[in-house]
C-alpha cells in the first residue's frame, strides 16, 4: 500500500480549441475545415508524450520512491479537436482516440513508471451506434501494478456550455451524457481514487454536492483517499469534496480564468467518521507545489510564445 502521493501536473489552456504547433512542419492546415483530424491527435500525443518525458527529466530528482502514488494530471479538452463543434464529425472519431491512447500508454509499460498514475486530460471523441451517433468527453487513464498496466474510461456526465456539445445530446447544458459515470471510484495500490471532471465536481446537481461525493454517500462508501479534479473552469467547491480526513484533491484546470494545478489536504472535525452525511463537509488546507517549471518553446502545444508549466508538489503522508 502506498504510504505518499504525489502530483505532477501539466498546466496548459485548453478553453479555445486550437490547431497544436507542428514542430514538423507538415501540410497539416490551420484552417477548420481543412484540418487532419488524425494528424491532430497524434500531434497532441506527440506532445503529451514529451511532456511527461520532461517531467520524468526534471523531477527525478524531487520524486518520492517506491512508497509514493505519482499521479500525473493533465486538464480537460486536451485532446479536443481544432474544430471544436457539436456535430460528431467536428470530433475525432473514438476508434482513433483509443488507439492513440492506447500507442500513448505503451510508451510508459516499463518498470520505472510502476508507480505512476496517468490522468492525460480528457478525450472528446464521436461514436456511432445503429440507432444514432453521440459525443463523449473522458479521462482515458492508465497505470502500472504488478508489473501489469492497467487502463480505464472515466466519462463527464454533464455538459457546459464552453464543451460545444449541447446541442448534439437535444438537451440543455446540464444534459446528461450517461446513466452512470464509469469507473469514477477505483484502487491503485491500495489507495481509493476517485475522479471528477470539471462540471461534475462544480454544479449542484444533488442539491450541494457533486457527482463523486454524491456517489459515495448514496452507496455508503468510504471516501477516497485522492480526490482528482480535471478541470477546464472549476474551482474546487468545499461542499462536493469527496477524499477522507487526511486525504487530498489535486486539481488541474486548463481555463484562462482558473489556470493552474493545486493541492487540498482535507479533514474531518470528527476523525472517526467513515461514512458522513450529506451535508457534513472536510475542512480544507492548501499544500504548496515545490517546483514549478516553465516548458521549453518546442513543448508548448499553442506556439513557442506560451507559458504552459509542469509543477511537482512534495510526497505527501497518506
Amino acid at each position: 500500500m502506498y504510504t505518499h502521493v504525489q502530483l505532477i501536473a501539466y498546466v496548459t489552456k485548453t478553453l479555445t480549441p486550437f490547431v497544436p504547433a507542428d514542430p514538423h512542419q507538415s501540410s497539416m492546415k490551420s484552417g477548420k475545415e481543412e484540418v487532419d483530424l488524425k494528424s491532430e491527435l497524434l500531434l497532441r500525443s506527440w506532445y503529451m508524450q514529451r511532456v511527461i518525458d520532461f517531467c520524468w527529466k526534471t523531477f527525478s530528482p524531487a520524486l518520492g520512491g517506491a512508497n509514493t502514488m505519482k499521479i500525473f494530471l493533465a486538464p480537460e479538452f486536451y485532446f479536443r479537436s481544432s474544430i471544436g463543434l457539436d456535430t460528431p464529425v467536428s470530433h475525432y472519431p473514438s476508434h482513433q482516440v483509443m488507439g492513440a491512447m492506447a500507442d500513448l500508454s505503451k510508451a510508459y509499460d516499463e518498470v520505472r513508471f510502476d508507480d505512476w498514475l496517468f490522468i492525460t486530460g480528457t478525450a472528446v471523441s464521436s461514436f456511432v451506434v445503429s440507432n444514432g451517433s453521440g459525443i463523449l468527453n473522458a479521462i482515458h487513464g492508465f497505470y502500472r501494478e504488478q508489473a501489469r498496466q492497467e487502463h480505464f474510461l472515466c466519462n463527464k456526465s454533464y455538459f457546459s456550455a464552453i464543451d460545444n456539445l449541447k446541442a448534439e445530446m437535444n438537451a440543455s447544458n446540464l444534459a446528461p451524457l450517461l446513466a452512470t459515470v464509469s469507473n469514477q471510484v477505483f484502487t491503485y495500490g491500495g489507495r481509493r481514487i476517485g475522479i471528477e471532471i470539471c462540471l461534475d465536481h462544480t454544479a449542484l446537481h444533488y442539491g450541494t454536492v457533486g457527482v463523486l461525493r454524491n456517489e459515495i454517500i448514496n452507496n455508503r462508501m468510504q471516501y477516497v483517499d485522492v480526490h482528482l479534479l480535471v478541470a477546464c473552469g472549476s474551482p474546487v467547491r468545499d461542499t462536493s469534496l469527496a477524499a477522507r480526513g487526511g486525504g487530498y484533491l489535486f486539481r488541474c484546470d486548463g481555463h484562462p480564468g482558473y489556470l493552474g494545478a493545486e493541492v487540498w489536504k482535507t479533514s474531518f472535525n470528527n476523525p472517526r467518521r467513515e461514512h458522513p452525511p450529506r451535508y457534513v463537509y472536510p475542512n480544507k488546507t492548501a499544500e504548496k507545489l515545490t517546483k514549478v517549471e516553465i516548458l521549453p518553446a518546442e513543448l508548448q502545444i499553442a506556439g513557442k510564445n506560451q507559458q504552459d508549466f509542469v509543477a511537482i508538489s512534495n510526497p505527501l503522508p497518506l
